[in-house]
């Protein structure tokens, strides 16, 4: 095992004790017991994919950001997969808010947060059926519409754009939300005119126009996602602000 490679590997392992330092003190103990109990089998997923990644000399770097352990470097020539706080991926991603890849898969976190033990199977599991399918020539499938990347977009959304207003650079074209009410919505809540088209720009496309029965399976996991972020998700002390 190279220098490198020692030292990627520490930070994966410290990585299990970042938390997101932007939150209220109070919520830094249950983040970390959250993660070693509600969280725990995505968790050690997360872990070993990175572990794995970086011992077969597939990780260039170790990043923190807002909780999550973020290793990029060649991946299997492949792109992200976020398990639990840690997100593993290609070298286009880099562990700042206005990195699509990273926008996105942060949204799996926020999910992680959000679900515990129920994350693979309410999102874990189907996002990856969900990718098989896209990959298949055989099947018409858009995975970037299917509910779990939907609900993580618009949560990885509602977390930057609380964080950061209109600095965010949100990429409507690697992360659509094809909900355009409830970005309408979003925005109205938070004092700006609904017509202000600078705040966004419009992401529905001719092209992607899923069929009737995943949109009518969308919409209701949507729905909820819409909930979990009004409630502020908190009975777990993991508030995602207004």
């Amino acid at each position: 095992m190279g220098a490198q490679t020692a030292e990627n590997q520490m930070r994966i392992y410290m990585g299990l004790f970042a938390v997101d330092t932007s939150m209220p003190l109070i919520t830094w103990g249950p983040q970390l017991m959250s993660r070693f109990t509600r969280e725990l089998p995505q968790t050690l997923l997360g872990l070993g994919v990175a572990t794995v990644s970086n011992i077969a000399w597939q990780v260039d770097r170790v990043e923190y950001y807002g909780g999550a352990t973020v290793s990029s470097g060649r991946f299997w020539n492949s792109g992200a997969i976020a398990l639990g706080n840690y997100i593993t991926g290609n070298r286009t991603l880099r562990a700042d808010p206005n990195n699509p890849l990273f926008q996105h898969e942060y949204g799996h976190f926020l999910q992680s947060r959000a679900s515990g033990l129920r994350y693979l199977f309410d999102y874990g599991i189907p996002s990856l059926i969900s990718a098989i399918a896209a990959g298949r020539s055989d099947i018409s499938h858009d995975h970037s519409l299917f509910f779990t990347e939907q609900g993580a977009n618009k949560m990885a959304y509602t977390y930057f754009y609380n964080k950061y207003g209109r600095r965010l650079r949100w990429n409507f074209d690697s992360n659509p939300i094809v909900n355009e009410t409830w970005l309408q919505e979003f925005h109205q809540n938070r004092g700006y005119n609904a017509n202000d088209r600078f705040l966004y720009r419009s992401p529905t496309s001719p092209t992607r126009t899923p069929n009737q029965p995943r949109v009518a399976h969308s919409v209701a996991n949507q729905r909820n996602d819409n909930q979990r972020i009004d409630r502020g998700i908190s009975s777990d002390l993991f508030t995602i602000y207004r």
